[in-house]
């Protein structure tokens, strides 16, 4: 297929999305006709001119069957591999698929016009009106319906579609809207072959202006179920995460079907609508309807173990540096709750022009500053975003946690309780974590059997997730989950003896530091595990220990590949420096006096300024050297990782900086010595000239330098245990 386009392939689920994209697909080449019985297959040619004729489709046949085959998976392409004819491998595919074909129900009854299809009838008849829709070209389909009037609302394809249906799924604004004029109003809600309406293809494709014109020409359209998944438009937006066509659709669909007791649209739909970050409208269905948290939608999922599967959307799941924490904790917002339109009918929906997007939960922006700052400052107004989504997310808990203090075992399996709250612990979603285990403290001690019956104080070491690890730390708990094996008895030391994983490991720059970081999480555990575990061998006769050096065997190489790499591009620049402030202690700016040799410029200030400078960046540089020297001549065993090597390359950058710090202060005091008599003003460019290096030299490597010295002196990740664990 064409570079561009890009057609999933066809599975046991995805039909009726994999059908609409190859026939756009096979339209837009000028092959459709093979398929839909425009263009026959000619007969057996007699004399030249039949000859082309039948090599021409032949040629089409053959690119059109490549096309359906090259877009089907393995499952699909059993079915038609030994088809040479397009129109009957896609006929085949239609009938392998007929499970995802049921007919659908016509709410008003009028079943004439949206469920009844002729199999006898010809679908070529109206091949024009189909072809100039997919050209937009309404001069040529209108002149096609002064002709046939009741084109307008008939099945132009052979896989049910209308003229809308076409015009709807290609986004024509503009046919759209003279179509939905000519048609009756029931004929909104025909249905093609797979049971799915044009507005029901307009909530797939995300045109809002098409939605509209659709729903104020027949409301009752929001109603309509797709015949395949039973969705109604509402929730098929959702799905596609498209929030301004949802929001519409929301705003106007009748809230009593989302009512649980209706059905699982209402579950459906609060599941995608979280999937999407989409967190307002979510608390708002839930304020409707409560029951919904802990309600499964056709797939099993409920929002308590969709929102443990989104950790950007909490606090503890986005990484700030200083200032962007620092604008995150200043930002105010705060949740204004819309008065609801009592007035309106439970069971009709007003439509207005320009409809007000009623019961959303807003948000009030506080101060001039702060709106000013959103605009002009990169990042401020994501920052805003962020903090918005998560006070929204907290809030969404407080609904959903209270209810599920009052469900038994069974009722939180089935409402995906036990999935959440490993989910919440794999990513380190502290919030969720804390707030189900406040509403339901006996799943603190949940076991996950796909995991080898872990429990969750593993879960959170295996993870390498702090935050929860702490958590439980404090706990009375823990002395028993600390003592829990797996299946392959490795105890919760072994387990922190295995790799992290790479979304962990990420968090932390340079292999060294990396290492440094692992073996931390090693030490933390060994000291809360009772003495007996320590040597306790699993199923593979390995201790914690040796599960330790063999996992972290890669690693310890990079991480010495690391530190040799920085340290000698470190020590190349310090060497020069060292060379370069010796050889100007000998040449003195001004020269020497010839009769006594003192230099000549000795008794003025910034003469002591060149020569204090120059010692220090002199002494700094060679104490560089020696530090970068004897990391590369290091052993790099394990241990070496957590404080030795971590502590030479702290103090070989901070003797670099300086060292660089020096050579711009002596060689500013050079000029300013040199120039001063001539040009008294000299000094304020060569200090701002000076302290470029030096500033680029600290934007580069500073974070690196401040990460280093944080992760080796600073207070860790761990909290401080007052008393360690001891066997009883």
């Amino acid at each position: 297929m064409e570079t561009g386009t890009a057609v999933e392939q066809l599975n046991a689920s995805n039909y009726e999305n994999w059908k609409l994209r190859v026939q756009e697909y096979l339209v837009r080449q000028d092959l459709w006709g093979i398929l839909d019985g425009s263009e026959t297959q000619p007969q057996i040619p007699s004399q030249q001119a039949d000859d082309d004729q039948f090599k021409t489709w032949m040629s089409k046949n053959a690119m059109a069957l490549q096309v359906i085959k090259l877009s089907c998976g393995t499952e699909m392409l059993s079915h038609i591999t030994y088809e040479d004819s397009a129109k009957a491998a896609w006929e085949k595919l239609a009938t392998a698929n007929s499970n995802f074909l049921q007919p659908a129900n016509n709410s008003n009854g009028n079943q004439a016009i949206t469920e009844q299809i002729d199999e006898d009838y010809d679908y070529t008849l109206h091949v024009a009106l189909y072809k100039a829709i997919n050209k937009n070209d309404w001069e040529s389909a209108r002149e096609h319906l002064k002709y046939y009037p009741n084109a307008v609302s008939a099945k132009i394809t052979s896989t049910g579609e209308t003229a809308l249906h076409i015009a709807a799924n290609s986004g024509r604004v503009h046919l759209v809207e003279k179509l939905v004029e000519l048609m009756p109003k029931e004929a909104l809600e025909i249905k093609n072959h797979s049971g799915v309406t044009a507005l029901s293809l307009t909530a797939a494709q995300g045109c809002t202006k098409i939605a509209k014109l659709m729903v104020e020409k027949n409301s009752n359209l929001l109603r309509i179920q797709s015949s395949s998944h039973n969705r109604i438009p509402l929730v098929v937006s959702a799905i596609n995460g498209n929030k301004d066509l949802m929001q519409y659709l929301y705003s106007v669909t009748p809230k009593e079907l989302l009512d649980p007791k209706n059905g699982e649209n209402g579950a459906a739909f609060l599941t995608y609508v979280a999937e999407a970050n989409i967190y307002d409208v979510a608390l708002d269905v839930l304020q409707r309807y409560p029951q919904l948290a802990t309600a499964r939608d056709s797939e099993g999922m409920t929002i308590i173990h969709a929102l443990a599967t989104k950790p950007s959307a909490f606090p503890s799941g986005n990484r700030y540096g200083f200032l962007q924490q620092l604008i995150y904790t200043s930002i105010p917002v705060e949740l204004d709750y819309l008065f609801r339109d009592s007035e309106r009918s439970q069971h009709s929906i007003q439509i207005d022009s320009e409809p007000n997007v009623q019961n959303f939960i807003k948000v009030k922006e506080h101060g001039r500053v702060w709106k000013a700052l959103a605009r002009l400052v990169p990042g401020v107004k994501q920052i805003h975003k962020n903090k918005v989504m998560h006070v929204q997310v907290m809030e969404l808990l407080k609904v959903i946690c209270p209810r599920m203090s009052n469900l038994n075992v069974q009722q939180l399996s089935d409402a995906g309780a036990y999935h959440a709250i490993f989910y919440t612990t794999r990513f380190g979603i502290i919030e969720y974590f804390k707030e189900i285990i406040n509403s339901c403290p006996h799943l603190m001690h949940s076991i996950n059997g796909d995991k080898g019956g872990i429990g969750l104080l593993q879960e959170a070491v295996l993870s390498r997730q702090h935050n929860i690890y702490n958590f439980i730390s404090q706990t009375g708990a823990k002395n028993d989950m600390v003592l829990r094996a797996s299946d392959t008895m490795n105890n919760t030391l072994h387990l922190a003896g295995f790799l992290a994983p790479p979304s962990q490991l990420e968090k932390v720059s340079g292999a060294a530091l990396q290492m440094q970081r692992e073996i931390q999480w090693f030490q933390d555990v060994e000291q809360m595990v009772p003495p007996r575990l320590k040597e306790l061998i699993n199923d593979n006769d390995k201790t914690p220990r040796d599960v330790f050096r063999e996992e972290h065997k890669a690693l310890v190489k990079e991480g010495e590949a690391w530190m040799k790499e920085t340290s000698q591009a470190c020590m190349i620049v310090s060497t020069l420096i060292a060379t370069v402030m010796f050889a100007a202690a000998f040449t003195v700016p001004g020269g020497n006096n010839g009769d006594t040799g003192t230099p000549i410029f000795s008794k003025t200030r910034m003469f002591y300024v060149f020569i204090i400078a120059d010692a220090i960046s002199l002494f700094s540089s060679c104490t560089s050297v020696l530090m970068f020297l004897a990391i590369l001549t290091a052993r790099y065993s394990e241990m070496d990782f957590l404080k030795s090597l971590p502590q030479k390359l702290i103090l070989g950058l901070a003797s670099l900086f300086i060292s660089m710090a020096s050579m711009m202060t002596a060689f500013g005091a050079t000029l300013v010595i040199v120039l001063s008599g001539s040009i008294s003003w000299a000094y304020i460019p060569v200090a701002l000239l000076a302290s470029i290096p030096v500033l680029l030299f600290g934007m580069l490597q500073f974070p690196l330098f401040v990460d280093i010295v944080l992760s080796t002196y600073g207070p860790g990740i761990f909290l401080k245990k007052k008393h360690k664990n001891k066997e009883d």
